[in-house]
């Protein structure tokens, strides 16, 4: 696997991070981009990011820990991030 575009921070018992999941997996999949999941409450090596985020989740960055979204999926800011990522 390559290193991830995108971040996705979660919880484990988190439907909507479940939900964020499963539809940017599939972005993801149609742009061939890698995403890296990030269990907030999970993750040993729990980054500064993931500690950050833990109150706003699901929460999706770029690499470069820009937000493109949050709560729900917007698919218009991950359109924009994937143009980005290709630059």
């Amino acid at each position: 696997m390559n290193k991830p575009i995108f971040y996705l921070y979660g919880r484990e018992n988190c439907h909507l991070c479940h939900d964020m999941w499963a539809d940017v997996r599939v972005y993801c999949a149609q742009n061939q981009k890698d995403i890296d999941l990030v269990w907030v409450d999970i993750d040993e090596e729990c980054s500064e990011y993931a500690t950050q985020y833990a109150m706003r989740i699901p929460v999706l960055t770029t690499a470069a820990h820009i937000v493109v979204c949050e709560g729900r999926l917007n698919t218009s800011s991950l359109a924009q991030a994937f143009k980005s990522s290709d630059r």
